[in-house]
């Protein structure tokens, strides 16, 4: 078949002081349709990427073109994008699926009129199914008991098949970076920081429960890709002129045993690369990040959250504040960079509980920070807590603007108070260096 896979393009706006305005869905090429272009390849199928990151106009694209079936790929921040992404589709007569984290959280898309088909949760098997079905069949409807996984389509009604996850994640065929217009991520990389980067996926799935995440796509079930299967991937990212990586896991350091296993890897193999990772603060030791270290990790993200202990209950982070300060310590006695993400606003947040976060971002010393609002995911335990959602998909704009109604803050104080957060952190690092800024930090 003959197979179209669109990223919408994005106009989120930048985050304040943090970077200059880059290319919306930049640094990164979006993983996900990377796997999935990979997995229809692998199939046979004739696959065409249209990534509206940078192209325009995809109206004229498919204008003339033999093109089979649509795949569009969305997140929340996609919403507005999605949508007349669908209708320009549909103006091509072309059959149309949706995927990715938005559709998979709110599969109620599946009733727009512009939407054939909507993938909830991870679409290797999904799309490739589907598109199998419909080359042997040559008909776009699924028949009852249909064994497509995690697909939800309209037929009198909405149907919803199984949801099944990707056992074996080492069986999946590496990300088609091949298909994507790989020089101008990198381009804008090197305009604005310097150096090239792009990610690399390693694991999926994350076994914490924390009420604000978002499981819809990955699950909870923690499936490791082996270092063998690693491995030839960094090499192909190395060959094509890449200088960091970043391992967008949900959490790199679950696994201390693959973690070290890696790392020696990457000792090995002298590739002089640099990389980046997030983690929790209880999933490392001092022996781990010092071998991390030396295998080239420059940078961490730690998702701390809050700097009060009865948020961090209520939101189920399931650490304490000791346990951050010991593993800000421990990295910074590794020579790593630490980036402290916080949110501020939850809905039993209150202007002490803000304050206190803010405190103890300062007191922890991090090298860089992320201040961000609570974003009602639907699906996710927050979004059952907040009462009356105010804003509209196309609001859940960069994790800056309060989209539900609080208790204690009003639109305008929420989203100023994150701007001032990020102020009154930048104010305390230019006490010790003068020249401090956020964007240089990576």
């Amino acid at each position: 078949m003959r197979i179209l896979l669109v990223v919408p393009p994005l106009d989120a706006p930048p985050k304040p002081l943090v970077f200059d305005p880059v290319p919306a869905q930049a640094p990164f090429p979006p993983l996900g349709v990377l796997y999935i272009s990979a997995a229809l390849a692998h199939e046979g199928h004739d696959v065409t990427v249209f990534d509206g990151t940078f192209r325009k106009d995809l109206d004229s694209f498919c204008r003339g073109r033999q093109i089979d079936m649509a795949g569009v790929y969305s997140t929340v921040l996609h919403y507005s994008a999605l949508l007349e992404t669908c209708r320009t589709l549909k103006a091509h007569s072309l059959p149309v699926v949706i995927g990715g984290p938005l559709p998979s959280c709110y599969p109620q898309l599946i009733t727009c009129d512009d939407v054939d088909f909507l993938v909830a949760g991870e679409g290797e098997g999904a799309i490739t199914m589907l598109a199998e079905h419909v080359e042997a069949s040559g008909e776009y409807t699924i028949p009852p008991g249909s064994t497509i996984p995690n697909l939800v389509w309209k037929d009198h009604g909405i149907h919803h098949s199984p949801t099944t996850r990707v056992e074996d994640v080492d069986s999946l065929p590496y990300p088609d970076r091949d298909n994507f217009i790989f020089e101008d991520y990198m381009a804008v990389w090197k305009k604005h920081f310097g150096f090239t980067c792009t990610s690399l996926l390693s694991s999926r799935g994350c076994p914490y429960t924390c009420n604000f995440c978002d499981k819809s796509v990955f699950g909870t079930l923690y499936r490791a890709r082996s270092v063998e299967n690693i491995m030839p991937e960094i090499f192909y990212l190395k060959e094509r002129g890449i200088d960091k990586i970043w391992f967008a896991d949900d959490l790199f350091t679950l696994d201390k045993k693959r973690v070290l296993s890696l790392c020696a890897e990457l000792q090995k193999e002298h590739l002089d690369l640099e990389w980046y990772c997030e983690s929790r603060v209880d999933t490392l030791d001092k022996e781990m990040l010092e071998t991390m270290k030396k295998a080239g990790c420059s940078w961490i993200g730690f998702g701390v959250e809050s700097g009060n202990p009865d948020i961090l209950a209520y939101i189920r982070k399931g650490h304490d504040l000791e346990a951050v300060e010991k593993a800000f310590r421990m990295a910074r006695e590794a020579g790593i960079k630490r980036c402290a993400y916080f949110i501020l606003g939850f809905p039993r947040d209150t202007p002490q509980t803000v304050e206190d976060t803010i405190q103890f971002a300062m007191s922890i010393d991090p090298d860089s920070v992320e201040f961000s609002l609570p974003i009602p995911i639907p699906g996710t335990s927050l979004s059952h807590d907040v009462e009356t959602i105010t804003q509209g998909f196309d609001r859940f704009d960069n994790r800056m603007s309060l989209v539900f109604e609080h208790p204690h803050f009003t639109r305008t104080e929420a989203e100023t108070m994150v701007e001032r957060a990020y102020i009154r952190f930048t104010e305390f690092k230019r006490k010790a260096d003068p020249d401090f800024a956020l964007e240089d930090q990576w």
